[in-house]
């Protein structure tokens, strides 16, 4: 019985626990879209599930220092619910992305896993989470502007909150942006686009950034450069108020950008001291693809004054980190063969297991019928022990009352035995007063007097004292009497009558000795 009890327990914490964890989820998510990563953070330690713990706090440790973790690609998702398994999937996309530092078809192939997951269980989130990742990746690496457009529309269209409000109409004001640029298109875009992305941005200093970039890049392409640089610096000053790697890189790469202005209008000296300043910055230590760029920028600049040693330096610089770049992405290809072997492993695994229990269903009856058995033989025997410990204690119970009585028999035997061998009692006072000629006691202060049918007789002491050396057939009917009850002719609630009409009074606490 204890061991079914047991697992009906730990089952039900399981339960529980995971419950609650799934409702901490979207709750997480929220907050990590929103940037604000210690709430995240908070909320992520309360979670049970490791796994669940450490996909959610790689996350944040990427926005808050730029650290990718390849612990994604050890977790364990067959266990994951729906909503779960759509998350892992967008930030395995994003491993990917950040890893290769550009949009690959691995990437582009998890998004859409994470968008189908969320149209199949029409989960809006799901859905804003793979759009949102979707449309940043065509932004920052190679544009198809078809798909971009129609992404664009899709996100739109949803029922957003706050910060998905901002990005769907972020991404088409950029989508209006580029109509006009790439294509020239007619009333396709004008900065008074950007206003209610402010409003909607003013609260978090990285929105806010990133509009006034795109407002910069705007007024650059149309060669309004004043304009643009006060834009850009509205971005520079919003990126510094936090201190987050996604808004300290993006105010890095402005910065970066801010050479290339310089080089444009033959100004290389400046703009060699911000490659250098981009080249020793910690944001773009790691990162390949921007060493390549920066190594790229200064062997252009050093071209243009002539310098050829620095310029041909650079220039194997560059080369050094396209190699780099190569030998990553070949040790990427060969980790995500050797993963996709591990995970074919594990399906054979989990084959192996269907089977299994594919071929022990037709057992699942017989299984359910000896567990409802146990259980029923379980509960008999607990009942069974119920009520014999029951009637047990009934038992015990009836033998300490048996012995009490009989205890008492044995005393009143006793005294009867006494009695007959003495048929009289002696008083204190050496009188003998006959018990068959003993009518009652009436107890007066300190005295007894008793009443026989030819006499009376006075002694000092208690009725308590004297009723102990009568037989039975005396008892007390008030607190100063006793009365021969074989004497007794009637009673009412307050007198008792004996022989002789004689009259003496009942009290209440003694009517249960004439019953």
């Amino acid at each position: 019985m204890k061991y079914i009890v047991s697992f009906l327990l730990l089952l039900s914490i399981n339960i529980y626990c995971q419950n609650i964890d799934s409702k901490y989820y979207s709750l997480i998510i929220t907050d990590i879209n929103n940037y604000e990563l210690e709430n995240a953070s908070i909320k992520i330690r309360k979670l049970t599930d490791e796994d669940v713990k450490l996909l959610f706090q790689n996350e944040v440790n990427y926005l808050e220092t730029g650290l990718i973790s390849n612990q994604i690609l050890s977790l364990n998702n067959s266990q994951y619910d729906y909503y779960l398994k759509g998350i892992y999937y967008a930030y395995l996309g994003d491993y990917y992305s950040r890893v290769s530092n550009k949009f690959n078809e691995k990437s582009y192939e998890l998004y859409l896993k994470t968008y189908q997951l969320g149209i199949n269980n029409q989960n809006i989130s799901l859905q804003q989470e793979s759009l949102r990742r979707i449309l940043h990746q065509f932004q920052m690496n190679e544009m198809n502007f078809i798909q971009f457009s129609r992404y664009s529309d899709k996100y739109l269209k949803l029922k957003n909150d706050f910060i998905n409000t901002f990005w769907a109409r972020y991404y088409s004001a950029f989508k209006q942006y580029y109509e006009k640029t790439e294509y020239h298109k007619k009333n396709a875009f004008t900065p008074k686009s950007y206003d209610s992305l402010l409003v909607y941005g003013k609260q978090k200093p990285i929105l806010k950034g990133r509009v006034y970039q795109l407002m910069g890049i705007y007024y650059d392409v149309f060669k309004d450069y004043s304009k643009a640089t006060d834009c850009m610096e509205k971005a520079k000053s919003e990126y510094n108020k936090s201190n987050q790697f996604y808004s300290q890189l993006a105010l890095k790469r402005i910065e970066f950008n801010e050479g290339y202005h310089y080089l444009d209008i033959n100004n290389s000296q400046k703009a060699i001291s911000v490659f250098r300043k981009s080249e020793q910055s910690r944001y773009f230590k790691k990162d390949v693809k921007s060493n390549i760029l920066i190594a790229d920028a200064l062997y252009k600049s050093y071209s243009k004054i002539k310098n050829n040693d620095s310029a041909l330096y650079y220039f194997n610089r560059k080369t050094a980190f396209e190699d780099t770049l190569k030998r990553e992405e070949n040790a990427l290809a060969i980790h995500e063969i050797d993963t996709k072997y591990q995970i074919h492993e594990k399906d054979q695994t989990i084959s192996y297991q269907k089977e299994t229990l594919k071929t022990n269903k037709k057992y699942r009856v017989l299984y359910f019928i000896l567990a409802i058995t146990a259980l029923l033989l379980a509960l008999y025997s607990f009942i069974r022990w119920k009520k014999l410990d029951i009637k047990k204690r009934k038992l015990a119970k009836e033998k300490e009352s048996l012995q009490i009585e009989h205890t008492q028999t044995i005393r009143e035997l006793e005294k009867v035995k006494q009695l007959i061998i003495e048929d009289h009692i002696v008083l204190k006072n050496k009188a003998k007063v006959y018990l068959n000629e003993l009518l009652y006691i009436k107890a007066e202060d300190h005295y007894l007097q008793l009443i026989t049918s030819k006499k009376k007789e006075f002694v000092r002491g208690k009725i308590s004292e004297i009723i102990n050396e009568l037989p039975p057939n005396f008892i007390q009917v008030h607190r100063s009497y006793i009365v021969n009850k074989n004497l007794i002719t009637s009673h009412n609630g307050t007198s008792v009558f004996l022989d002789g009409k004689i009259e003496i009074p009942l009290s209440r606490s003694f009517k249960k000795n004439i019953n």
